[in-house]
């Protein structure tokens, strides 16, 4: 059982962006989503955090 979940927050001064590609636009659910939060210090990347969903392999009977 799941009692809690604590998401942080960024790192000031960072950017992110989230991208999901859809078969259709009727469908709620995605083939790959991804998201990326950047955190920039001078000229470098100071944090950069990458999470993607919807990956794995297709259920049985449901390819294609």
């Amino acid at each position: 059982m799941v009692v809690a979940v604590e998401i942080p927050n960024p790192a000031a001064g960072s950017r992110g962006a989230f991208l999901k590609l859809k078969d259709r636009q009727s469908f709620d659910f995605a083939i790959v989503s991804v998201a990326v939060n950047l955190a920039l210090k001078g000229n470098g990347v100071a944090d950069c955090r990458v999470v993607f969903g919807g990956v794995a392999p297709p259920l049985p009977g449901r390819e294609g």
